[in-house]
C-alpha cells in the first residue's frame, strides 16, 4: 500500500471546500483521513469523524502516520459536525472545541450514549443523537442515527447507543457512514427498510489475532463490507479506516481487487488524503463518479 500523503491540505484545501458551490441533487465529498470526511450539499456542509490534531500514545509518541490537514480553528465553514463514537480517532475534543469556538452557527451531533464527552463543549451548539430518531438538518437534508456494534452493542443506563452510524438523506441521494462497526444481522435488518442506499462508507480494517492481543476493537472485514454494500444495493462504496495507524490499517486496493473478482455491481472510490469526489443523484451520470 502506498504511504499516505496529502494531495491538498492547509488553507488551500479549506478554501477549496469553502469556495465550492454544490448544485441541488449532487454532493461533493472530501477525505480528511481515517473515517473523516466533509460532505457538502446545496445547503449543508457536514463534517464527520474529523480528527484535526495530533494523537499520542501513553509515552507521548505521535500515533498518526500523517499530520492533520489544518487545525480545528482553521477548518472550512461547517453547518454540522458529527462524531460516531468516543474513540480518539473519531471524537477529538481539540478538534470539536476549535471548530465550535470559531463557528458559532455550527451544530455538533454526538451519540446520546456518550453525552458526557460533550460536557466541556458549548451546550447551545450540541445535539445528542438517539438511535432511530431522525434529525432535520436543513430544508433538504435529514439524518437517521443507526445503532451499530463495534464488536458488541453498548448503551448507557438509559438505553442510548454509544456507537452510531448515520444515514443521511439528501435530494436524490442517500448516504450511510457507519463509523466503526461490524457486520451483523441486526444492522442488516435496520437498514433493509431503507434500501437502496446510494453511497456506503464502511470500515475495512477488520480484526485479527495481533490486533486482539493489542486490545484493538475490530471492525467489519473487507469481504463483509462488500457483502453489506451489496445487500444495500449501493451504487458507490467508499472504504475507510485504513490509513491513520501503523498497527490498525488495511489495503484498500486489495478491497477493490476483491470486489472486481466478484463482479459486484457498484463502483468503489478509494479516497486519497485531501482529494474529493462529486456524487450525482440516482439515475444521472457524472464524469467524477
Amino acid at each position: 500500500m502506498e504511504p499516505a500523503i496529502w494531495h491538498t491540505r492547509g488553507t488551500e484545501l479549506a478554501h477549496e471546500i469553502d469556495a465550492t458551490t454544490v448544485p441541488g441533487g449532487q454532493l461533493r465529498l472530501w477525505y480528511l483521513g481515517q473515517c473523516g470526511f466533509i460532505i457538502k450539499s446545496s445547503d449543508c456542509t457536514i463534517g464527520i469523524d474529523l480528527v484535526l490534531s495530533q494523537l499520542y500514545d501513553a509515552h507521548q509518541n505521535p500515533r498518526r502516520l500523517y499530520p492533520p490537514p489544518f487545525p480545528g480553528g482553521s477548518a472550512p465553514r461547517l453547518t454540522h459536525l458529527f462524531c460516531s463514537h468516543s474513540h480518539a480517532d473519531h471524537l477529538d475534543l481539540p478538534t470539536l472545541a476549535g471548530i465550535l469556538e470559531s463557528q458559532a452557527a455550527c451544530r455538533c451531533i454526538i451519540p446520546s450514549g456518550i453525552q458526557e464527552k460533550g460536557a466541556s463543549l458549548p451546550q447551545e451548539q450540541m445535539v445528542y443523537a438517539i438511535q432511530n430518531e431522525a434529525i432535520k438538518l436543513s430544508d433538504e437534508c435529514s439524518v437517521l442515527p443507526i445503532m451499530v456494534a463495534h464488536e458488541s452493542y453498548e448503551t448507557d443506563s438509559r438505553g442510548f447507543s454509544r456507537f452510531l452510524g448515520y444515514l443521511f438523506s439528501f435530494p436524490g441521494i442517500s448516504l450511510f457512514h457507519s463509523g466503526d462497526a461490524v457486520f451483523e444481522s441486526n444492522l442488516v435488518r435496520t437498514l433493509s427498510p431503507r434500501l437502496p442506499i446510494d453511497v456506503m462508507m464502511l470500515p475495512i480494517n477488520g480484526t485479527d489475532a495481533v490486533r486482539k492481543h493489542l486490545g484493538i476493537i475490530g471492525n467489519m472485514q473487507p469481504e463483509q463490507a462488500l457483502q453489506l454494500a451489496s445487500l444495500s444495493h449501493a451504487r458507490l462504496v467508499i472504504p475507510m479506516h485504513f490509513d491513520m495507524f501503523a498497527n490498525n490499517g488495511a489495503d484498500p486496493e486489495a478491497f477493490v481487487r476483491s470486489a472486481q473478482a466478484s463482479a459486484l455491481p457498484f463502483q468503489i472510490w478509494v479516497p486519497k488524503l485531501g482529494t474529493s469526489i462529486w456524487i450525482p443523484e440516482q439515475g444521472k451520470r457524472d464524469s467524477h463518479l
